[in-house]
């Protein structure tokens, strides 16, 4: 279908932006929140929503976990998006307070190590040590081993499908479903997609292999850990997995979504049609699929979470 219109004026303020390509990543960073802000689209701050809240290291790695009641609940892992170059438990933190809130779970919300900097593995050890100690911490965290589920978005999608494969190869804890949200599975950033939106639909070709060089380095990027397309996905948790039609690591996503149900792995796949990457998050433009978005992200996760 087409382009949502809603979306016409966002995609035209994305291409008329002066990009910062020559500094720092720290620099980079810092100048992505800012124009983030410039654009209308401030990120939204914790508010007073009945949620606890702390700050915490878990071996070295930050992590904010929110809890919106007493008692032993249900657990999630959230691990954000951002290219796995940038991104951070700050800019997350609404979509966290709303996990919490909506679905009544304890969210634990990685701060994971991010490339250029620390390139793989070293964000997904982070991933994977956050998870550990949730099982392993599950009685003074108050939640219920057998109902915790990891949800990821964007290169997150990626980073919670890589953790939850390493989990099944290493012996380690057992998610009881999987929510990859809008995610990039094969690094090779090839497919009909790659070439039909990797540009002007807010991302581009040259970024996207500008996040894979940062995060593989001088690392294969058929690694099954890297890109999971390439993974052997039996014997894996049920599995939710969502795209966009605009949105150039689309085939990807889906191809890992196809390759899940065909080794006999529980998996929904849902593509919404007529937006761009990312957009089930811009409450602002797009209200009414932000809220169905949720919507359905909540209701697979409580039923396997209840």
């Amino acid at each position: 279908m087409p382009l949502d219109p809603r979306l016409a004026p966002v995609i035209a303020m994305l291409a008329a932006e002066t990009v910062n390509t020559t500094g720092t990543a720290a620099e980079r960073r810092t100048d992505a929140l800012a124009r983030r802000e410039v654009r209308g689209l401030p990120l939204e701050a914790g508010g007073p929503d009945g949620l606890a809240t702390r700050d915490l290291e878990v071996s070295g790695v930050p992590v904010r976990v929110y809890r919106p009641g007493p008692g032993r609940l249900p657990g999630l892992l959230y691990i954000h998006g951002g290219g796995w170059w940038a991104g951070s438990v700050d800019e997350s933190d609404a979509t966290c307070r709303r996990k919490a809130r909506d679905l009544g779970v304890l969210v634990v919300s990685v701060d994971y190590r991010l490339a250029p900097e620390h390139p793989f593995p070293a964000g997904l050890d982070d991933c994977y040590v956050v998870t550990r100690w949730m099982y392993d911490a599950a009685d003074e965290l108050e939640i219920d081993p057998e109902r915790i589920a990891v949800c990821g978005a964007s290169a997150g999608g990626n980073l919670a499908a890589a953790v939850t494969l390493r989990a099944r190869d290493q012996g380690g804890p057992r998610f009881v479903a999987q929510v990859l949200e809008v995610p990039g599975m094969d690094l090779r950033m090839v497919g009909e997609s790659m070439d039909l939106y990797a540009e002007g639909y807010g991302f581009t070709r040259a970024g996207l292999e500008e996040c894979r060089e940062f995060y593989v380095a001088d690392g294969d990027p058929t690694d099954p850990l890297v890109s999971p397309v390439f993974a052997a996905v039996h014997d894996l948790p049920p599995a939710l997995v969502t795209t966009c039609e605009y949105d150039p690591v689309r085939d990807s996503g889906e191809q890992y979504a196809a390759k899940l149900a065909a080794a006999g792995v529980p998996t929904v796949l849902r593509r919404w049609d007529g937006i761009a990457h990312g957009c089930g998050e811009l409450d602002v433009i797009l209200p009414d699929i932000a809220a169905a978005y949720r919507e359905e992200l909540n209701r697979f996760l409580k039923g396997h979470l209840s």
